[in-house]
């Protein structure tokens, strides 16, 4: 069994930029035993948005 929550907060800096601030970890909850506290992630991505808008 793996555990992994999630939360993001994103936000549209432009019509075609926005930019996210995000956090993860996957955990298995000790349920197998204490060898494995678990892993923690941030992240900021970035996304542009390029090309012809329909």
């Amino acid at each position: 069994m793996l555990f992994e929550p999630e939360w993001s907060l994103g936000w549209k800096a432009t019509d075609r930029m926005s930019v996210e601030l995000s956090w993860i970890h996957l955990s298995h909850a000790r349920l197998t035993g204490s060898q494995n506290p678990g892993l923690g992630d941030f992240g900021l991505p970035a996304v542009y948005r390029y090309g012809v808008d329909r």
